[in-house]
């Protein structure tokens, strides 16, 4: 099949309103038809936020990834661009992952070239310029990954990620040591975007796995933050028992000087819907975005044929306190007016000691609770084709709860956002019986 932008925006214009609507979000995004993962090119742009993806309309599994489009005013309702990016090249048999950067009046999308025919596979970085923000012409390849040295892979060379400082671009890459098999990170550089050079490496480190996936960087107040993604994490107390973790640090990066440090590292989200967060470009505080699912699990709108799978969670802010990081829900003041009535039905506030929650549906519930092990969130009963107690790293005397509910989904924020712990659920009833106020939740307290 030959993919183009035409094609997959009339196939969604065509098909949409055929899906399943029962498990539909109301105030996270979501496609309008078939498949959707990372993240990429989150960026201010125009005075909006302008939000790409890795999609595939035609099926709700993953396929040849396109590149999604929406804009939003605040993060929480979205306009549908259409398609940004097909793989119609005939060196490209999907668009993979990127960043996006304002230069001058244009929007820059960098992204990952993959070409693999079953005989030959490589990745390399490549752009996407727009004068508008909507429709884009791809250019050639921007780095030649020949000049990498010989440790680094050059098929597992991906998600590029551009930055300005001082004059400089500089683009970090998730990338690969073959000799150790180890994850590190890439910094490219260039005066301009449309010709990189190599310029050091952030060297293998524990937390990059196997493979480090979507790097994202963003400096605050002379804080560096540096976020990604890894594979096959060696599991550390209740930290990185998935296959794919996201991870963040608070670092310090010199980019002139190739020199680096890492002051604290930590996993952002103990549950196993959250992966592949993206920072939002050109904007003036640390916010990301994730992918509200992760990689070797089932999904269970694909799985009942609902027509589409995958969602964004809540954007959040990172914080630095005590050199730790902490996250923060990233909801715009006046937008709560906006959405009292999701405010309602969707926000429980929650303080105490040793305790059990259930949130009963029709056909399920939702349970948490802190106790000696630390905080957790049991979703066996929650129709989760993957089901997991997903436990914090700490244990608390006394735990402050903000917890975001929607129709197939749970993000919950332990001592305001010192850890978070996200999943999917499925129960018919939830959200509907929270906005009523008939909501069955059950508080058990454990001890004296």
């Amino acid at each position: 099949m030959k993919y183009t932008i035409l094609k997959g925006n009339s196939y969604i214009k065509n098909n949409y309103q055929k899906i399943n609507f029962t498990y539909r979000l109301k105030y996270h995004f979501e496609p309008l038809i078939g498949w959707i993962n990372d993240p990429n090119g989150l960026v201010y742009y125009n005075d909006e936020f302008h939000l790409f993806y890795q999609y595939y309309p035609y099926d709700s599994k993953w396929g040849p990834m396109h590149f999604g489009h929406v804009s939003s005013k605040n993060l929480l309702f979205f306009t549908d661009l259409g398609i940004a990016l097909a793989p119609d090249r005939y060196d490209e048999t999907g668009c993979f992952s990127g960043g996006a950067i304002n230069v001058g009046k244009d929007l820059v999308i960098t992204y990952t070239r993959h070409f693999d025919d079953g005989k030959e596979c490589f990745e390399n970085v490549a752009l996407a310029k727009s004068i508008d923000g909507i429709n884009f012409q791809k250019t050639e390849v921007v780095f030649d990954n020949n000049s990498l040295p010989s440790y680094i892979s050059r098929n597992d060379f991906r998600d590029p990620f551009p930055i300005y400082i001082n004059g400089m671009y500089y683009v970090l890459v998730g990338a690969k040591n073959v000799i150790q098999n180890k994850g590190m990170i890439v910094i490219l550089k260039g005066i301009s975007l449309d010709k990189l050079e190599y310029h050091f490496a952030i060297e293998p480190i524990d937390e990059f796995g196997k493979m480090c996936e979507c790097p994202s960087f963003f400096r605050n107040n002379d804080v560096d933050y540096l976020i990604w993604s890894s594979i096959n994490v060696k599991q550390k107390g209740n930290d990185y028992k998935k296959t794919h973790s996201s991870v963040g640090a608070i670092c310090h990066i010199d980019f002139e000087e190739k020199k680096y440090s890492f002051i604290n590292i930590q996993e952002l989200d103990k549950g196993d819907a959250f992966y592949a967060p993206e920072f939002i470009n050109c904007y003036h505080k640390p916010v990301m975005i994730g992918w509200m699912d992760t990689w070797n699990k089932e999904y269970y709108t694909d799985k009942f044929n609902h027509g589409y799978a995958g969602a964004f969670n809540l954007p959040r802010t990172l914080e630095l306190r005590d050199n730790s990081l902490y996250q923060k829900p990233f909801i715009l003041k006046n937008d709560w007016k906006e959405i009292d009535e999701i405010k309602k039905s969707c926000l429980l506030k929650i303080c105490g000691n040793k305790f059990i929650i259930k949130i009963v549906g029709d056909n399920g519930n939702v349970s948490f609770g802190n106790d000696e092990n630390g905080f957790y969130l049991n979703t066996y009963s929650s129709n989760n084709l993957n089901p997991n107690i997903w436990l914090s790293n700490g244990k608390y005397e006394t735990v402050n709860l903000l917890v975001f509910l929607d129709t197939t989904s749970i993000e919950i924020f332990i001592n305001d956002g010192k850890e978070v712990i996200s999943s999917r659920i499925f129960i018919d009833g939830i959200y509907s019986m929270l906005k009523e106020g008939s909501a069955d939740i059950k508080i058990y307290k454990i001890g004296v």
